[in-house]
């Protein structure tokens, strides 16, 4: 793992090969999947991939990836 942030109830972990890690509390979106059920066990984002920084906010996560882009879930 390169890097980690944690938000409220809710985890991402970026590997050293740029894969996306998420878990928890899902209810505003805030794991980026699409959907709004929360995720106990972690899984990867494989949407997003190459991601290069993250940070999470209270009830978001932000994810800069393909160096110029800028993912947020809110």
């Amino acid at each position: 793992i390169k890097e980690m942030s944690l938000g409220y109830g809710h985890t991402l972990a970026l590997t050293n090969d740029g894969r996306l890690i998420c878990c928890g509390f899902n209810s505003t979106g805030q794991l980026g999947n699409g959907k709004s059920s929360m995720k106990e066990r972690p899984f990867e984002l494989t949407a997003l991939k190459k991601s290069s920084l993250i940070s999470c906010g209270y009830y978001s996560s932000f994810i800069v990836f393909n160096v110029q882009t800028l993912f947020s879930s809110k």
